[in-house]
């Protein structure tokens, strides 16, 4: 339920829900780059998917500016129909994706794509797994021989005059992949979506990282039972 939350409230989902009804018309602005990020969402959406999208905080503003709008004018029931009939598509989208699936069955769930992939990989690993955000010109003086991910079946390095951002999945302090993108947001995400692909492919992986995640909790209390004791 906590990752279903997660997908139905991001920026992400609520942007796209602003742009698909059209409020972006309405909003009251001076900021002249706006309709060019406005496209670009729209475009990005069309091309690569929500998940590898950042966009305008505006957009999802406005989702919630009208839902507290018409709560204070109309009372609780109005704001609940509003609600409903502007998060009706997702809704309907997880509905059928969830339809006649076990309360367990990650692994379909990845498949639907329903799924935020940050915070999926953050409630599936336990701490197992973690992901970060560098500038690629940090990223290239600090981890100077890690691969990136640049797209299009490229792989490289990262630059020290590098303007682009890294995502960096990493476990335990080893470094898993990362994946280079224009902006730090988009980069994480899809660097988690990396991840759900790996789980995808090789399920067996979600249930050694649970074990391994219990038994490390284990060991932590262990040790500190001890330490108290001592």
């Amino acid at each position: 339920l906590v990752i279903m939350e997660a997908t139905i409230v991001c920026n992400e989902t609520l942007a796209y829900l602003s742009a698909s009804n059209g409020l972006q018309r309405f909003l009251n602005h001076r900021d002249i780059s706006l309709p060019g990020k406005f496209e670009e969402f729209e475009r990005d959406c069309n091309d690569r998917g929500l998940w590898a999208t950042d966009p305008p905080k505006c957009l999802s503003d406005i989702v919630e500016a009208v839902f507290g709008a018409v709560f204070v004018d109309a009372g609780l029931d109005k704001a609940f129909g509003v609600v409903d009939h502007m998060m009706k598509p997702v809704l309907n989208a997880l509905q059928v994706a969830l339809k006649g699936m076990a309360v367990d069955d990650v692994t379909s769930k990845i498949s639907r794509g329903m799924i935020h992939p940050k915070q999926f990989v953050h409630e599936l690993a336990g701490g197992i797994l973690n992901v970060k955000s560098w500038k690629e010109e940090v990223f290239a003086i600090t981890k100077p021989n890690c691969p990136i991910w640049k797209g299009g079946g490229i792989w490289g390095q990262a630059e020290r005059h590098g303007t682009a951002h890294i995502g960096l999945i990493e476990s335990l302090g080893i470094d898993i992949i990362g994946i280079e993108e224009r902006s730090a947001h988009i980069a994480r995400n899809r660097a988690c979506a990396i991840a759900m692909l790996v789980f995808e492919t090789h399920p067996d992986l979600i249930e050694t990282l649970q074990s391994f995640s219990q038994v490390l909790r284990d060991g932590t209390v262990d040790k500190e039972e001890r330490d108290a004791d001592n």
